[in-house]
């Protein structure tokens, strides 16, 4: 788990994956790590680091260890310089990657838009890191899957060891060295900014809102804007309006979401953020937040820290079978009306559901 902490504000990058369902297992992990962090003080953006649904965590209670983890990180790093961000982006693959040095750490981000991604696997960060060390070390890359362009189209999915992964891997070793060889700042002012949902109308964001933190350097050379939206994934057109909105305000965006699985459930698997006419809502969400965390931009000293936790994870095989279970249990009542046989649900299966 990486935790930069920025005074009273923070950005978070642990690496389970939200899931199944709902608020079932880690499916509102984002949600419950930033509110315990909000507890302790911290205002903070989550990012979900390179992973698939094997990772999931199967309780709650492993989410609140996550969130105890990630605390003790944040409150014991050492202070440390910040890079200005680096994007690369290729046009012919449609990856975008932005790279950005804390200290010992380089947060690199991904982005297929505007197709249709899916997850970016574990891989991605596993063989960066090879890289850098093949290369005789370095700051070490931790990298976030921005989860940021789902539309109506046919997901695109990249396989670990594929040709598609080593394209991404390029562009990701590029963007890594341009951070690793750009000068460091000891002074960054830092913002942040949150707004939510509060008549709870809009199904695409979950209980997390709209967060943005900004970073600018303290002699004006770059400035930087994460947006993290509560949602699983987010409708193309929409990521390309933020964006605009956040270079005509002077930031270089990131535009994530955090994967929630909450806005998710069987009747509606696919649930991107600005879907089904949600889109200019969300836009004042961002644009809100965006204006308290530009207006409350203030000196702040920066520290990064990285940690590890061993936890239970559900698996890909188990995660199958729950989504199996979701749609046998979602169609029990009309097929046992029609008189036929309905297979019962695990104990095994629902205990990891609690």
């Amino acid at each position: 788990m990486l935790g930069v902490r920025l005074g009273d504000v923070a950005v978070v990058a642990p690496d389970f994956h939200p899931g199944p369902l709902g608020d079932a297992g880690s499916s509102n992990g984002p949600y419950r790590v930033l509110s315990s962090l909000e507890e302790a003080g911290l205002r903070a953006v989550f990012l979900r680091r390179v992973s698939t649904h094997g990772r999931n965590l199967p309780s709650r209670w492993w989410v609140g260890k996550v969130a105890e983890r990630t605390l003790e990180i944040l409150n014991s790093a050492p202070r440390v310089e910040v890079g200005p961000p680096v994007v690369v982006r290729s046009e012919t693959e449609n990856i975008e990657v932005s790279a950005q040095r804390f200290g010992d750490y380089v947060l690199l981000t991904i982005s297929g838009w505007p197709r249709d991604a899916e997850d970016f696997p574990e891989t991605v960060e596993l063989r960066l890191k090879e890289r850098v060390s093949a290369s005789g070390g370095g700051p070490i890359p931790l990298v976030v899957d921005r989860h940021d362009s789902l539309g109506a189209g046919e997901p695109w999915s990249v396989e670990p060891f594929s040709a598609e992964e080593e394209v991404i891997l390029d562009i990701a070793w590029k963007a890594y060295r341009g951070a690793v060889g750009s000068p460091a700042s000891k002074q960054v002012l830092v913002g942040f900014g949150s707004a939510l949902d509060l008549r709870d109308e809009l199904s695409s964001v979950g209980p997390g809102g709209v967060r943005v933190v900004t970073l600018r350097e303290a002699g004006g050379s770059w400035a930087v804007a994460y947006v993290s939206v509560d949602g699983n994934n987010m409708v193309p057109e929409l990521r390309a309006r933020i964006c605009a909105r956040l270079r005509s305000a002077g930031y270089e965006p990131v535009v994530a979401t955090t994967d929630t699985h909450y806005t998710l459930s069987p009747e509606t698997p696919v649930n991107p953020v600005g879907w089904e006419g949600e889109e200019e809502a969300v836009l004042r969400l961002v644009e809100t937040a965006l204006e308290k965390a530009k207006s409350s931009e203030a000196p702040a000293s920066v520290s990064a820290g990285y940690g590890e936790l061993e936890v239970m994870l559900v698996g890909r095989e188990t995660v199958d079978s729950i989504a199996l279970a979701a749609v046998t249990a979602d169609h029990a009542a009309p097929l046992v009306a029609m008189g036929a046989a309905v297979p019962m649900l695990p104990t095994a299966l629902v205990g990891l559901l609690l």
